[in-house]
């Protein structure tokens, strides 16, 4: 339908529709569709797992009617997770900065935990790597540019945090000199493709904490080149 899109990963469905004059009948037309193949197709939809967010700009709220499925009503939520991202009716990503810094906490206990073992740095970064760092920049082209500075010194703590374990020597990078370079980084109105990859570029090239462990890491490896050579 126009001004709709559908959007499969796995057993997932996500429907999209752009509102606009308060016309929702493309949107439900296409919930209809996707409801009527399900029937002919033997397939079940659960009307208890699905969600329905409405993302609005306007000042005024305006009522919207409810959304059924085979009558029954679908639960209308303020923010829900799409692939791993909390995404709020508001656009803001406190949500998902707050869940991603309590999944980067728990798995800080894990690297003390190797660290204890008394393991090379080597392994602890990559450790760091794969468990730590993947979760501080899942979707990170999405969220950063429209994250506060309070959200991004949480996860610089956790940065600071690992260097901690690691043996690392810990600096912030929210200085006043970042300041500028984060407002210029691209709002949710307009986003340059360059303006997004800068989000991810600012996160992993000015970031002193981020970048001191790739430098142990690049140390890792070049000792490990010269003692096989």
């Amino acid at each position: 339908m126009p001004g709709c899109n559908v959007i499969k990963f796995a057993d997932d469905t996500t429907v999209t529709g752009l509102i606009l004059h308060n016309d929702e009948s493309n949107f439900r037309k296409q919930i209809d569709v996707i409801v009527n193949w399900c029937s002919k197709n033997n397939l079940h939809l659960n009307v208890d797992k699905t969600k329905e967010i409405i993302v609005e700009i306007r000042r005024g709220e305006t009522p919207h009617p409810p959304l059924l499925i085979h009558g029954a009503t679908v639960e209308r939520v303020p923010s829900f997770k799409f692939l791993g991202t909390h995404v709020s009716e508001k656009l803001t990503w406190d949500i998902n900065l707050d869940n991603i810094v309590i999944k980067a906490r728990q798995r800080l206990y894990f690297l003390r935990k190797l660290k204890s073992f008394d393991v090379g740095s080597d392994i602890l970064i990559n450790f760091h790597r794969a468990t730590i760092e993947s979760v501080l920049t899942l979707s990170i082209t999405v969220w950063f540019g429209r994250a506060s500075k309070a959200s991004l010194g949480k996860l610089e703590s956790i940065i600071r945090l690992a260097e901690k374990i690691i043996n690392v020597a810990s600096k912030t990078y929210l200085d006043d000199d970042m300041v500028p370079i984060l407002h210029s980084l691209p709002s949710g109105r307009h986003a340059a493709e360059e303006d997004v990859e800068s989000a991810f570029l600012l996160f992993t090239t000015y970031s002193p904490s981020y970048v001191r462990l790739q430098q142990r890491a690049f140390h890792a490896d070049a000792e490990r080149s010269c003692s096989a050579v």
